[in-house]
């Protein structure tokens, strides 16, 4: 979220949001039907288990992508001194 221009930092975090709570949701419903889908048995464990390896190294390669260079920002002048005191 830090590399969210200002004026789009509610929206990069409704994003997280989203994802964080789809995962919470599709995660169990995900790992369920493969569980359903496996026999309900060791087998079922099995592929559960393979899929949620699966996603994470997904996630581990999204993570590792180069990110592309952020646009440099002109930054205000500085405010000139007012006058000495003295």
């Amino acid at each position: 979220m830090t590399a969210a221009p200002p004026d789009r930092i509610a929206t990069a975090g409704s994003i997280v949001q989203l994802a964080r709570s789809l995962g919470f949701a599709m995660g169990p419903a995900v790992a369920t039907v493969a569980w359903a889908l496996g026999g309900r048995a060791e087998a079922g464990t099995r592929i559960g288990l393979g899929i949620a390896a699966l996603a994470a190294f997904a996630a581990v390669l999204l993570l590792a992508r180069p990110r592309p260079a952020a646009p440099l920002v002109p930054s205000e002048p500085p405010v000139p001194a007012g006058p000495p005191i003295g």
